[in-house]
């Protein structure tokens, strides 16, 4: 069973970690879809904002709690994404299989 590996145990702890972060930090200052900014965004500008939050955790002068929540929104821009580039569920299988 796949429940059974470290990282799938420790990615299942990180995504209830972001959902937590999905839900209390950013539906709760912009929004949820379809009625939230990004809804109209292209893939291009999802990944602009992923690769600002990228830049900004690297450089590390935040402090710890807000490069762990950079973190977090390079996770969900991923997420918006993989969505808006519109995978097909054949897609989907294929990937979710290795293949």
């Amino acid at each position: 069973m796949i429940l059974q590996f470290n990282r799938v145990k420790e990615y299942l702890k990180f995504s209830k970690i972001l959902v937590g972060h999905i839900t209390f930090y950013t539906i709760a200052q912009y929004g949820d879809a379809p009625d939230d900014q990004v809804e109209e965004w292209t893939p291009e500008q999802c990944r602009d904002s992923l690769q600002r939050y990228l830049n900004r955790f690297l450089n590390g002068r935040r402090g710890k709690i807000e490069q762990l929540r950079d973190l977090l929104k390079i996770a969900h821009y991923a997420c918006l994404i993989f969505f808006k580039l519109r995978p097909t569920d054949e897609e989907i299988s294929r990937l979710q299989k290795g293949e």
